[in-house]
This record gives structure tokens, C-alpha cells and sequence, in this order.
């Protein structure tokens, strides 16, 4: 567009502003144009090609935006469309894992299950027969017990019965030797008599 200058020209000797009393000093406005019209024109001239530019301009990036988003729109469908199949995909393959996932834990519970029972089953054969152990260890402790209350018993007696007798011979052997001592005594003062 188009752009005026204005410059102010002063005297060097007339005062400067505000020093004395304060006037309206001003340029009047000119009526003189500094401007040919052939400048003019060909600055019109331009100015509506270069106007005609930003528009062929303005019309072409149009397009390419356009085209762009054709393109674009294109390829959102093309993803769009892709991602759904996939989408569609996963929940297949989704709703496949679930079912399996169930299987596998119908099965492992059944698994479970019968290992519980298995287990609970040995543990009731190995309770009877341990139980039915202890029974029998029981009886044979019980049967040694009164074998060895026997046995200790008869083993008291007879230590007894060996004591007594053991005293009694003790007793007849003190008694034999002493009847010998006296009688060795009674010899010894006949001897020593005559």
C-alpha cells in the first residue's frame, strides 16, 4: 500500500519548543502531489497481480489442502477399516482364551478334586493300617509286659528261694565249722594236758 512521510523543518534560530510561549507551528497541509500517476498505476498494476497471485495461491493451497485431506480421509478409512478387523480379530481371539481359560479351570478343578479324594482315601488306608499296627504293637506289649512281670516275678522267687537256702547253708557251715573249731580245740587241750 502506499506510505507518506512527513518531516518538520525549523530554523536553527527561531526557539525551540516550549522555551517560549507555546504556538501552533505546524506545517500546513500540502495540495502539491508527490506522486506521478504512472507510479500509481503501475503500483495499482502490481498491487492487482500480486492480489491475483494470492488468490491463484490461496486457490491452489485450497486444493492441496483438499487433496490432503482426501488423502488423508483415505488413509483414516484405510487404518480405520484395518483396525477394526483387528479390533474384531482380538475379540475373537479374546473370546477363544476366555472359553480356554475356562476349560483349563473346569479341569483343574476336577484335577483338584480328584487328588482331594485320592488323598483323603490314602489317608484313611494309612490311619487303618497304622492304627490296626498300633492294635497289634499294643497286644505284643502288652504280652511282653506280662511275660516280663512273669518272668521278674519267678526270677524274685527263686532269688529268694537261693538267698534262703544260700543262708541256710551259710548257717550250717558257720555251725559245722565251729563244732570243728571246738572239737580242734578240745584235741589241742588234750594234747597240751597230756
Amino acid at each position: 500500500d502506499g506510505t507518506m512521510a512527513m518531516f518538520l523543518i525549523r530554523d536553527p534560530n527561531q526557539p525551540k519548543r516550549g522555551e517560549e510561549e507555546k504556538k501552533d507551528d505546524r506545517l500546513p497541509w500540502s495540495d502539491d502531489i508527490l506522486v506521478s500517476k504512472r507510479t500509481l498505476e503501475s503500483k495499482f498494476t502490481l498491487m492487482m497481480e500480486l492480489k491475483s497471485k494470492v488468490e491463484d495461491m490461496q486457490h491452489q493451497n485450497q486444493k492441496q489442502l483438499e487433496k490432503r485431506n482426501n488423502i488423508y480421509k483415505d488413509k483414516m478409512g484405510e487404518v480405520e477399516t484395518k483396525f477394526q478387523e483387528e479390533l474384531v480379530s482380538d475379540m475373537k481371539r479374546y473370546k477363544d482364551l476366555e472359553g480356554a481359560k475356562t476349560k483349563l479351570e473346569m479341569s483343574f478343578e476336577e484335577s483338584m478334586t480328584r487328588l482331594a479324594a485320592k488323598r483323603a482315601e490314602k489317608l484313611r488306608q494309612l490311619e487303618e493300617h497304622h492304627g490296626q499296627k498300633m492294635k497289634t504293637e499294643k497286644e505284643r506289649m502288652d504280652d511282653l509286659t506280662q511275660r516280663i512281670q512273669k518272668t521278674t516275678s519267678e526270677w524274685t522267687r527263686m532269688l529268694e528261694e537261693t538267698q534262703r537256702k544260700n543262708e541256710l547253708e551259710l548257717r550250717n557251715l558257720k555251725k559245722q565249722h565251729q563244732e570243728r573249731l571246738l572239737e580242734l580245740n578240745k584235741e589241742r587241750e588234750t594234747v597240751l594236758q597230756a
